[in-house]
């Protein structure tokens, strides 16, 4: 007898959200203010919620909306690494 072999599609009906515009790499001032934004859409127009891991620089500031996050800082050399 051959074995019976099944194959089953499944078509997604939620897709993720796509980035839209940011920064690949970001370059700071020291004694400046530095403010990076993210904006993405959800194709199926779910709402959105945005996360930032890693530790954020001292007085950073985050704001976010339904379609973008921006870190805001003023940039000492307290926090700096080369």
């Amino acid at each position: 007898m051959t074995p019976l072999s099944v194959i089953t599609f499944a078509f997604l009906d939620n897709f993720p959200p796509k980035i839209l515009s940011g920064p690949s790499e970001v370059n700071l001032t020291v004694n400046t203010t530095a403010s990076i934004s993210v904006t993405a859409e959800d194709p199926n127009g779910d709402p959105m919620t945005f996360n930032v891991s890693g530790t954020l620089p001292r007085d950073a500031k985050l704001s976010t909306n339904a379609s973008s996050v921006t870190l805001t800082w003023d940039v000492t050399t307290d926090e700096v690494t080369t």
